[in-house]
């Protein structure tokens, strides 16, 4: 790769992935509802470190994985995927 290509990948935007955003939602509502990682592992039975990675965009969520952690959160899986479906502040 030629060093242009190296400079021009490097200063792209990163796009948001349905991961990106279903992690920094599910850490909006979590937060919101004043639930920790913990505390929603042991409900849904999931490892802790899954749903920070989740939350940190540095793992993909399944499906089953997404209506476990939405169903966690007492909030339909629609509105932790579809963005401005809810906002954040009318869910506490």
């Amino acid at each position: 790769m030629e060093l242009w290509q190296t400079w021009r990948m490097a200063n792209v935007p990163r796009l948001h992935t349905a991961d990106d955003l279903f992690g920094e939602r599910m850490k909006a509502v979590r937060e919101v509802r004043g639930i920790s990682q913990s505390k929603l592992a042991v409900k849904i039975g999931m490892p802790q470190t899954a749903l920070s990675r989740i939350e940190a965009q540095k793992r993909s969520v399944s499906l089953t994985e997404a209506l476990a952690i939405a169903d966690g959160l007492h909030i339909s899986l629609d509105e932790m995927i579809r963005p401005g479906a809810v906002q954040i502040a009318t869910i506490a």
